[in-house]
């Protein structure tokens, strides 16, 4: 029968990477519940202060996960280069023009996304965490196309993207039939 789907806020414009991953949680059991733009309080709205985006891309809500946030990335490393700045920054730049933007690092999104849901839910006893998703990318492309990577190296670099809290096209489709086991 598949999870229940519930939509909570107004469906934003789709990327590939929202696709593909709603496609990987749509076969997780009927116990599991996803919300896609999850709208939360004024104090969560407060937190995201500062942020481009202020809601996570989906909340898996299960007994055996309990609340888990998800920031889903469609990253196209073939036309754009991403260098790690900080903690909270990336530098994304356009190839083909040199166009350069600093975009929000996805582990802090989902950090302060983690944060707000622990807030919600406080005193509930309930276990709450977030990931980082990458659907279209491989974690080796990844590996070899992202700039300063040897940031990454750090035992600090949780902080900037924890791999090991992260997914990625190969996680997607070898979990697809029991996506649970993945989560």
């Amino acid at each position: 029968m598949g999870c229940q789907l519930i939509q909570t806020g107004p469906q934003a414009d789709e990327n590939r990477g929202e696709r593909a991953m709603l496609a990987f949680l749509r076969n997780l059991p009927e116990d599991y519940f996803v919300y896609r733009e999850f709208q939360l309080t004024a104090p969560y709205k407060e937190r995201m202060r500062g942020y481009e985006k202020k809601q996570p891309d989906f909340v898996v809500v299960s007994p055996a996960v309990g609340v888990m946030a998800i920031e889903v990335k469609d990253w196209n490393l073939t036309r754009n280069i991403y260098e790690w700045r900080n903690q909270y920054k990336i530098r994304k730049t356009e190839r083909s023009t040199g166009f350069v933007q600093e975009i929000d690092n996805p582990t802090a999104q989902a950090k302060a996304y983690e944060y707000a849901l622990r807030e919600l839910v406080a005193g509930l006893g309930v276990f709450v965490t977030s990931i980082v998703a990458f659907p279209t990318v491989s974690r080796s492309d990844f590996v070899s196309r992202i700039e300063n990577l040897a940031v990454l190296q750090n035992p600090q670099s949780r902080f900037y993207l924890d791999l090991s809290r992260t997914l990625f096209r190969e996680d997607l489709d070898r979990g697809f039939a029991q996506p649970e086991v993945v989560l």
